[in-house]
């Protein structure tokens, strides 16, 4: 009787920690997509010019968009640690997302806005590139290169989506990561030869 009454008891245990674990991923999840948002909107309402905005008060507009891209930044600075882990999944649906505009020849949840399909195919390759190199930061403890390389990464993908630099800003990202990835290369051989 009372074994049945300790394995009930770490079974309850068991099932809040799984509970507790899921909401804490999909509160992770969410703040994500959060971030994502402010990031995108905020950057793209902020940088567009007066004329092209379409809001009755165009000032309000653009401190609401700069106060929602810094909160954005914000939230991405000091959850850096736990958002490269999703980073190789992100880039990978993004590299799906330009194998799309590749094959169609235009933005998928825009059909308006034609791509051409070079800049697509080298976008798609650049993403897919990054998503491989991304792979390096995930489970490990970020050092302060790690950390600049990353939000300097995030940094040209929102710059990439406002402007129509695109394969520059994809390209600058990927070095950014390369560069990181090379120093910890390094300073990991390093340490095994001395040691």
């Amino acid at each position: 009787m009372r074994h049945s009454k300790v394995t009930a008891m770490a079974t309850e245990k068991t099932w809040k920690k799984e509970v507790l674990s899921g909401i804490q991923v999909t509160g992770w999840i969410l703040l994500t997509f959060f971030t994502l948002f402010l990031l995108f909107v905020g950057a793209g309402i902020a940088f567009t010019s007066r004329e092209k905005l379409e809001f009755s008060n165009i000032i309000l507009a653009k401190v609401v968009a700069w106060v929602a891209f810094a909160v954005g930044a914000g939230i991405l600075v000091y959850t850096v640690q736990r958002w490269v882990k999703m980073l190789p999944g992100l880039l990978f649906l993004a590299t799906l997302n330009g194998l799309l505009m590749t094959y169609t020849g235009h933005l998928v949840n825009i059909p308006s806005v034609s791509v051409p399909r070079d800049v697509a195919l080298v976008s798609t390759l650049l993403l897919a590139g990054s998503s491989v190199v991304s792979l390096h930061f995930h489970g490990r403890r970020l050092n302060v290169m790690d950390r600049l390389a990353l939000l300097l990464f995030v940094a040209s993908l929102v710059w990439g989506s406002v402007s129509k630099l695109a394969v520059a800003s994809l390209t600058l990202g990927l070095v950014a990561l390369l560069l990181a990835w090379a120093r910890n290369h390094v300073q990991a051989r390093r340490a095994s030869n001395s040691g």
